[in-house]
């Protein structure tokens, strides 16, 4: 049989454009925050790696915990860190979409060598006529189709920041609130829509009592605070979870009256595409 050379440049693009495209799609699918930049750089990361262990073959486990630090260090360099569970799920997500797209360019490049009149090894074990760099041209335009289409259903979906006036206990908080159509949180009961908020801003409204705010230790929040509890179901890609959100004496958002509860996130130093709050866009309308 007659043997293929492997060229670095062409495994690298490769690789690099598959691990982008999985870091981009995964992103999406989580809501996360991303940089061009540092998604470029990640997926670097990844195409540099893959090239090496063309000449270092690795052993057994020691290879497994190479990968799996690999794995971890692009995931922190695109999405940052949040918490364990945030980042647990990112990295989850980005095997599974890479997966998925392994075999869907699998199935795509047999799909072609069929329309060219042969398969990828035929019977007698000769090469598919299909070269590397077909297929690194393939997944390079998947990671640009994908990009685009990011940035086109991101900027038609993007809303401008609105200002989001609470008052809770004779104390009145102003923040800045990011717009997002994703947020379809509702209160089961009376169906108010959640407008969550960043521990650190619900501090001032709350003081100590923001910690105790979640579903295993409500009862150690004060009468006051606690007749205004509401629990209210999330479903993600995680799983369902319940939060909990508070009735406040008063909501405005851009200076107009709403009926609203009020959530709170209980990730350290957390934050909403830069904002403080994150707003469901039928509050804007």
């Amino acid at each position: 049989m007659e043997s293929q050379a492997i060229y670095g440049d062409i495994f690298f693009i490769i690789n690099f454009s598959m691990d982008f495209l999985a870091l981009f799609l995964a992103g999406k699918i989580l809501r996360r925050k991303m940089k061009l930049s540092m998604m470029c750089l990640a997926a670097a990361l990844g195409g540099v790696y893959s090239v090496l262990r063309l000449v270092f073959v690795g052993h057994g486990a020691v290879d497994f915990a190479i990968n799996i630090v690999i794995l971890m260090l692009m995931c922190f360099i695109a999405f940052k860190w949040n918490s364990w569970k945030s980042f647990a799920l990112s990295c989850v997500l980005f095997v599974g979409v890479s997966f998925f797209l392994g075999g869907a360019m699998t199935a795509f490049y047999n799909i072609l060598n069929q329309i060219f009149g042969e398969y990828p090894l035929n019977a007698g074990g000769q090469s598919a006529p299909i070269e590397l760099w077909h297929l690194a041209l393939l997944a390079a335009a998947g990671a640009a189709v994908a990009l685009i289409w990011g940035r086109l259903t991101y900027s038609g979906a993007k809303k401008p920041p609105a200002t989001v006036k609470i008052t809770l206990h004779e104390r009145t908080l102003e923040v800045v609130g990011l717009v997002d159509s994703g947020n379809l949180l509702h209160e089961p009961i009376s169906r108010r829509p959640v407008i969550m908020l960043t521990r650190k801003m619900a501090f001032n409204l709350l003081g100590e009592e923001v910690y105790q705010l979640t579903p295993s230790t409500i009862a150690e929040l004060g009468e006051k605070t606690s007749l205004r509890v509401r629990l209210v179901p999330v479903d993600s890609v995680g799983g369902r979870s319940m939060i909990v959100a508070l009735i406040p004496d008063s909501v405005s958002v851009n200076d107009i009256e709403k009926e609203a509860c009020l959530g709170i996130d209980q990730t350290e130093n957390g934050d909403f595409g830069g904002h403080h709050a994150l707003v469901p866009s039928l509050l804007t309308e």
